[in-house]
């Protein structure tokens, strides 16, 4: 427990690098050129008027991730809460002690001005008796010419509070193109930790179907290694969205050779 606990201190807050959504997942990761009702944590500057998104994510090891988001009037907000299971507590001989349920939690609001989005974000982790909180700020830019879409934000700009360690800021920014009629093609990136995403997204009548894929470069990664050789480290995604009158009711899949995880959503756009 004590260097799981070390670890986490040391960078807090490493779920806020995390995307959520059904489409977002689906597609790599990608999130700056993609609207699913979950602006606050995708790009605050890409919003519709009105949206409501629902999205439950099961991962590996009984972790459970629930994401709310909402749009209303160019305004945005959303909360995020991740279950890691009932974990089981051992003291520094070894010896069981009791078990413990650790969490995060974020919530935040924002607000899209022209081609500019603002977002505020608190978020809270609790792991056995130990609790960590902190605010941070996102900023967006998203700019669309029909065929052709640019995305760009800076996240988690940021403190975590209570013990004062750093908090995973990153920037990313993503391309959007129309290929052909009813086909996406996506392209993102994100640093400073290099994280390539992308994939495609056709839409036939009220069906979209998309495929993408997710590599993060490892930190420790020498320049002359082979990077063909840490296939640990990519991921690939697919899933479907179905629109049936005001709703679209999704299902996506991120695969890769140490993990699995499979997200549901229900988006409303009254």
């Amino acid at each position: 427990m004590s260097i799981f606990f070390c670890i986490v201190t040391l960078a807090s807050g490493q779920f806020l690098r995390l995307s959520p959504g059904v489409l977002s997942q689906g597609l790599g990761g990608a999130s700056v050129v993609i609207n699913e009702g979950l602006s606050i944590f995708h790009n605050p500057a890409y919003t519709r008027d009105r949206e409501f998104n629902f999205t439950l994510s099961r991962w590996l090891y009984s972790t459970d991730y629930l994401t709310v988001g909402a749009a209303y009037a160019n305004y945005i907000l959303g909360i995020t809460y991740m279950n890691y299971g009932r974990i089981q507590g051992y003291d520094e001989l070894g010896n069981p002690t009791a078990a413990f349920t650790p969490y995060d939690v974020c919530a935040g609001i924002g607000r899209k001005i022209g081609p500019i989005g603002l977002a505020v974000k608190v978020f809270n982790e609790r792991i056995e008796d130990e609790t960590l909180y902190g605010v941070c700020a996102s900023a967006g830019l998203f700019i669309d010419n029909e065929r052709l879409a640019f995305g760009l934000k800076v996240d988690n700009f940021g403190k975590e509070l209570s013990q004062n360690t750093s908090i995973p800021m990153f920037m990313a920014c993503g391309l959007r193109y129309r290929l052909i009629e009813d086909l996406d093609v996506l392209a993102e990136a994100k640093l400073p930790i290099l994280e390539a995403n992308g994939g495609f997204i056709y839409t036939y009548h009220d069906l979209r179907v998309f495929m993408g894929a997710k590599y993060i470069l490892p930190a420790d990664l020498a320049g002359d290694s082979d990077i063909s050789s840490r296939k640990e480290d990519l991921y690939f995604t697919g899933g479907v969205l179905v629109r049936i009158d005001r709703y679209d009711i999704g299902y996506s899949i991120v695969y890769g050779p140490l993990s699995a995880a499979h997200q549901f959503s229900v988006a409303i756009s009254p």
